[in-house]
């Protein structure tokens, strides 16, 4: 147990098969496949024992998964497990019992690349849906808490979000530091009502993290307001030159939606005070 938060963190002895299955690039796999099947597979679940749909989401920064499904009254519960990579697959902390199934791993199968629980009556594979299962507003910050503006332009973008993210890479490469603009990912937890900004700016070939961190309020339909709260020293340099972007995001109210021309569905934002303003991210 941690002297400071008092988190506790559990050793579980393992096999010796299990030891060289990891040395030898066993446990490795898992995590590369984990990250890749999450990144390719946005809107994963699993058909519960009476055929409901379980929403899966991987929350690989904190090592959590969630299990989210729909109530006969319409709320979205949450299950929050979380887990650790084995060679074969995820552990979780402690067995989870949603969708009429009790369980305590996730394994991965190399073959079809997908992971399945193992049940009494055999097993369940996870599937990634054609369609949202839920409303978007309902599982924002639960079983979807990424969404990353890569630096290639996707769909769903509008010209005006275009000229200001291009502002905001001429400021940080004029700058007194020379940056490179990365990947920006705006990552959502909806228990505290708190989004990061991490952005990945790069000086060179080295790398480094400027956050905006915020507080959020959301409506039933999907309207979001942000709070700006602070950020780490990185974000402190730089937040002039993202200037031009985090005006918007602070000062506006935003429609939060999926957006669904392009396969696997894109998350999006937009503006209710400026309608020329909106972009999109990969979900996770």
């Amino acid at each position: 147990k941690g002297n400071y938060n008092k988190s506790e963190a559990y050793l579980i002895k393992v096999s010796q098969q299990e030891i060289d299955a990891a040395f030898s690039g066993g446990l490795a796999n898992i995590v590369q496949a984990t990250g890749d099947y999450s990144s390719a597979n946005p809107l994963l679940y699993f058909p519960g024992s009476d055929n409901d749909k379980i929403s899966v989401s991987f929350n690989l920064y904190l090592y959590i998964i969630n299990f989210s499904y729909l109530t006969s009254g319409g709320e979205i519960i949450t299950l929050s497990a979380p887990f650790s990579h084995t060679t074969t697959g995820l552990h979780l902390k402690a067995p989870v019992t949603v969708g009429g199934y009790t369980f305590q791993d996730l394994l991965w199968d190399e073959g079809l690349q997908l992971y399945y629980l193992q049940t009494g009556a055999g097993r369940v594979n996870l599937a990634n849906s054609d369609i949202p299962i839920f409303p978007f507003a309902k599982v924002l910050g639960k079983s979807i808490t990424n969404i990353t503006v890569p630096t290639t332009p996707l769909d769903g973008q509008s010209a005006l979000f275009t000229s200001k993210y291009d502002e905001v890479k001429n400021n940080l490469i004029t700058g007194p530091y020379g940056l490179t603009l990365g990947d920006m990912k705006f990552i959502f937890d909806d228990a505290s009502k708190t989004m990061a900004l991490n952005v990945d700016v790069f000086q060179g070939s080295n790398g480094f993290i400027a956050q905006f961190a915020y507080s959020y309020t959301i409506t039933e339909a999907g309207i979001a307001k942000f709070t700006l709260t602070g950020s780490n020293g990185n974000g402190g340099l730089v937040q002039n030159d993202f200037a031009p972007l985090l005006n918007y995001l602070e000062s506006d109210h935003f429609k939060m939606d999926y957006f669904t021309g392009v396969s696997p569905f894109l998350g999006q934002f937009t503006s209710q005070e400026n309608s020329g303003f909106f972009f999109t991210g990969k979900l996770k």
